[in-house]
């Protein structure tokens, strides 16, 4: 399948070579006069609208405006979005963009509010708001931004010319050689493919090849990582420690076949080495595989629905119940803020990304959600994971779970302060070995950030717990253990993602508590610090520590495992294509272990280069 699949990629980009296609970026001579474009810019002390980002996008029935109301005529219905002057009547429909069902009079709006406008022009040139959304506090971002949706009118410039000027609506917009050029293919459809296969790593900068009436897109990362290990069997006697270097590189293409239909295939090569290693003979290598490879159709016959099939990504927003590279084949259905989302999966033999050791599993994952707000919803989850293996002691058993999971994940945001919000719950039932299984975690969390203050700090806190076996050999076990598909990745404030549990000791929520809490600050909108406490203990005394990257097992006497501080650094989009990533971890052991005074110290470094 990965000869086939590079085979089909590579044929594509040299057909596209020897028939002389058009490669690259859009370039300023792709914008002509009818063509459908989102124009996103700046109003200057000139009049005219310099254009940030250019993006082709498919007609509707209406052009729009999104932009800050600066003034408000109560007598004439008129609102002005500089550099435009809407004209509204008593039938305008006027809604919040972010509470369902909410709406407001004309009389209710604010300068400084942001609006979302579906505007019909008229002859002599007056704009009448049809459709108005609102939001009343806009992200920081889109302040003084407007942006414009409609078709290009006229084009002025000579084509040796390093900028355009466009009209739009009637307004002079600029347009110059270092603005972004962009396709609905890579911007508003990918926004699509993320309700059902989010991802987050995917570079910005992408090439484009025309293939006919269909557009290739490549695209990728190169990625660099260096780890250092120390003292992880928690005894400083025994010498076992390990550093490691890693290079990466991942290649996508993206072939938008129709207007709803295409098809992702993602690549990855990496190389790792050791830099030095204390009696371990860490044994490192080479690993060339498929990451993804699938095709997505939406809206099928005109329905709220889309499926997609291959090898997927399969995420929750937490990456607490799954993260993983999957094939299979899933079926979405939307409408408004629900969503109802059911997939197979198993693993073929060339996609070994697990800790599970079988080759015959197969999965069932079905989800429900509700989005009450922006950004906010609640999700019931229901996973069924057949014929793995896991481990009970020293052999491999039989793991056959069945989980239920209820979520609620969101956050809200005002003029000064911001804040996260987490609540889940799941039970796992099925069998271990000759066991039955009932199991239960929580997992309850939130922040709070202000995002105005100097250095724009924030304050984070949560507790998770994971249920322990209080009586090991009946026939029931009362432990809850994750799906094996979990990650326990993700990120409050900061621009970075990193293991809320640990970047050190990595635990399963499995006969667990963790309390967390730490503080953060985002002084750039580029960079981020995050500093975390973990303090840990099991729910049941045990000599079994699951999924742990310590080398040491508890004594089995006292729950005390130790505490834990991270020091997480993130840098985004930097120059636009750099990511750098800075992550150092320090574990304290407690009472459970022999030693309570042979801390162990974890140092990463992550360097990103998007393509």
């Amino acid at each position: 399948m990965r000869v086939l699949w590079l085979g089909v990629g590579i044929s594509a980009l040299a057909g596209c070579a020897s028939t002389g296609g058009p490669a690259g970026r859009w370039q300023l001579e792709d914008l002509i006069a009818g063509a459908h474009v989102e124009l996103d810019g700046v109003l200057g002390e000139d009049g005219i609208v310099v254009a940030r980002k250019v993006t082709f996008e498919n007609p509707g029935p209406y052009s729009e405006i999104k932009g800050t109301i600066s003034e408000i005529d109560l007598e004439a219905l008129r609102v002005v979005v500089p550099p435009f002057t809407l004209q509204f009547s008593p039938e305008t429909d006027i809604d919040d963009n972010e509470d369902v069902g909410d709406s407001y009079r004309f009389d209710e709006l604010q300068v400084g509010w942001r609006i979302e406008v579906e505007i019909d022009r008229l002859p002599d040139g007056t704009l009448i708001a049809i459709g108005v959304a609102v939001d009343r506090v806009p992200d920081a971002d889109k302040i003084g931004l407007v942006e414009i949706e409609t078709s290009i009118e006229t084009v002025e410039g000579e084509p040796d010319d390093d900028e355009r000027i466009l009209v739009l609506l009637g307004t002079r917009c600029a347009v110059d050689i270092e603005t972004p050029i962009e396709s609905q293919t890579t911007s508003g459809r990918r926004q699509a493919r993320r309700v059902v296969s989010k991802d987050d790593d995917r570079g910005d900068s992408e090439f484009r090849f025309d293939l006919g009436s269909t557009q290739l897109f490549a695209g990728g990362v190169l990625q660099s990582d260096w780890e250092r290990r120390e003292n992880f069997e928690l005894d400083e006697t025994v010498h076992r420690d390990i550093a490691t270097t890693e290079a990466q590189i991942t290649l996508e293409l993206d072939w938008v076949i129709g207007t709803d239909v295409y098809a992702f295939l993602k690549v990855s090569s990496q190389r790792a080495e050791v830099i030095y290693d204390e009696d371990r003979d860490l044994e490192l290598g080479e690993d060339t595989r498929v990451t993804e490879a699938y095709g997505y159709w939406q809206y099928i016959l005109d329905y709220p629905i889309a499926v997609q099939v291959g090898r997927q990504r399969f995420e929750d927003a937490r990456e607490w119940y799954y993260d993983a590279e999957i094939d299979g084949a899933r079926i979405l259905w939307f409408s408004g803020p629900f969503e109802l989302e059911y997939s197979y999966s198993a693993f073929l033999n060339d996609n070994k990304t697990t800790s599970f050791l079988t080759e015959d599993i197969r999965n069932q994952f079905f989800s429900a959600s509700y989005v009450f707000e922006k950004k906010s919803r609640i999700t019931f989850h229901v996973i069924d994971i057949v014929d793995s293996l896991t481990r009970q002691g020293n052999s491999l058993v039989e793991f056959s779970p069945f989980y239920l999971g209820v979520s609620a994940i969101g956050r809200w945001k005002g003029e000064e302060y911001a804040a996260r919000y987490w609540g889940q719950y799941s039970y796992v039932d099925g069998v271990i070995g000759t066991q039955k299984l009932a199991g239960h975690a929580i997992d309850l969390g939130g922040a709070w950030h202000w995002q105005n203050a100097p250095l724009a700090p924030y304050l984070f806190a949560g507790y998770a717990w994971g249920s322990g076996d209080s009586s090991p050999g009946g026939s029931t076990s009362g432990e809850y253990r994750q799906s094996g598909y979990q990650d326990n990745n993700d990120k409050l404030f900061g621009v970075a993602s990193y293991r809320y549990y640990g970047e050190l000791f990595r635990p399963e929520l499995a006969n667990l508590h963790v309390w967390t809490g730490g503080v953060g600050i985002r002084p750039v909108q580029w960079l981020s610090v995050d500093l975390a406490l973990h303090q840990y203990f099991q729910d049941v005394a045990s000599v079994d520590l699951r999924e742990s990257r310590l080398r040491s097992a508890p004594d089995g006497n006292d729950p005390d495992l130790g505490q834990e501080i991270d020091l997480v650094l993130g840098i985004n989009k930097l120059w636009k294509h750099w990511d750098l990533e800075l992550d150092l971890g320090y574990f304290v052991p407690g009472n459970a272990f022999e030693t309570t005074d042979d801390p162990a110290s974890w140092l990463a470094f992550q360097l990103e280069f998007n393509f």
